[in-house]
């Protein structure tokens, strides 16, 4: 690949994850006053950071509540490169529980990088989205 398709798919990288960062003004921040993913070890007390989850799987993802008034949530893996969320990896739309694990096997997620998204209601307001970046299956 030449350089200057490179620098392509790392700009369109970049934007991507602006755009979900900047859907709800306050999702750039690491507040507990919105969804986010937590850390399978320590409850919800902790934001996943990137890169969490690397490798070959299977990887559990945590989705907390937090002190948010979210009522509904969804989450799913956005291919980075494709810009296609993964259909048998994810969430479903269902009312929010104060902290929601899900499990995806290594033969659900194909080799690349995923940002891990969430979008979600309050009553009276919404959608919204939060987004972790990234998982990397190689």
């Amino acid at each position: 690949m030449k350089a200057g398709s490179y620098f392509l798919i790392t700009t369109l990288m970049a934007v991507v994850v602006t755009l979900f960062l900047t859907a709800n003004p306050d999702s750039a921040s690491a507040s507990d006053t919105m969804p986010h993913y937590g850390t399978t070890t320590s409850a919800c007390s902790n934001h996943m950071a990137s890169g969490t989850h690397t490798g070959a799987g299977p990887f559990t993802f945590r989705l907390c509540k937090a002190l948010s008034n979210a009522n509904y949530w969804k989450a799913q893996l956005i291919n980075v490169q494709t810009l296609v969320p993964l259909t048998n990896c994810g969430l479903p739309n269902e009312a929010t529980q104060n902290q929601r694990d899900f499990t995806c096997t290594a033969i659900q997620i194909p080799a690349g990088t995923y940002l891990a998204s969430i979008t979600y209601t309050v009553p009276g307001g919404g959608p919204y989205a939060h987004a972790h970046f990234y998982y990397i299956k190689p």
